[in-house]
């Protein structure tokens, strides 16, 4: 991915005559375009088979919007970014799979309501949560993604009010697994969530999954 990275950076820094600091805002932007694709990609050769794609695109969108905003643990590799993102969204799109026969109206509210709370005070502590490599220093900067990180589960919580109001609960599965979604972004947000990352992320490199050079 690195490769490719570096060629489209490279095309697009002659071509439109851009400086270092720009050059470096390209660079980061195609890389997080590509591992977004890919990690999709990742995930839906996995869900289909199961029969979970309705749930797990649903969570994993839900999740990535919030992880703009609000950071996160991430692996060390862009290989395992795939295989864990791919494999976490599985299992829990199998759990809300299970599940969903025992959703109902209050059960869906009742749910709801407390992934808005845990997520909100989880963003309010840690968010945005950065990497030592890439850590955030303007406090301004700071400020803003935790304001769009809150807004971003704020707006969620409206949107699925409203959607239990008017419609009851007709959409009971995008709901469920958005929730799911925004719960655990908000998971990785955490100290615990990074040392979970950090354990998966060491047991892909005991069975040689890939590289430690091969950076996210």
């Amino acid at each position: 991915m690195e490769t490719l990275v570096k060629s489209l950076t490279s095309i697009f820094t002659k071509q439109l005559s851009l400086d270092q600091d720009k050059e470096q805002i390209i660079a980061y932007s195609l890389r997080l375009v590509i591992s977004s694709i890919i990690g999709y990609l990742a995930i839906i050769l996995i869900a289909y088979p199961l029969n979970i794609l309705h749930i797990t695109i649903p969570m994993a969108i839900a999740h990535s919007v919030l992880r703009v905003c609000s950071g996160g643990a991430h692996a060390s590799t862009s290989t395992h970014c795939f295989i864990i993102g791919s494999l976490i969204f599985s299992a829990l799109g199998l759990i809300v799979k299970w599940l969903l026969p025992i959703y109902n109206f209050m059960y869906i509210s009742v749910s709801s309501a407390f992934i808005f709370i845990i997520a909100i005070l989880i963003i309010k502590k840690y968010a945005p949560a950065d990497v030592p490599d890439k850590p955030i220093k303007a406090k301004a900067q700071r400020e803003k993604l935790k304001k769009l990180s809150l807004w971003v589960v704020i707006i969620w919580y409206l949107v699925i009010k409203l959607s239990l109001l008017f419609t009851g609960d007709k959409y009971a599965t995008f709901i469920i697994a958005t929730g799911w979604g925004i719960l655990w972004q908000s998971f990785t947000l955490t100290k615990a969530g990074y040392k979970f990352t950090e354990f998966l992320d060491s047991l892909l490199f005991n069975i040689k999954i890939s590289r430690r050079y091969d950076n996210v």
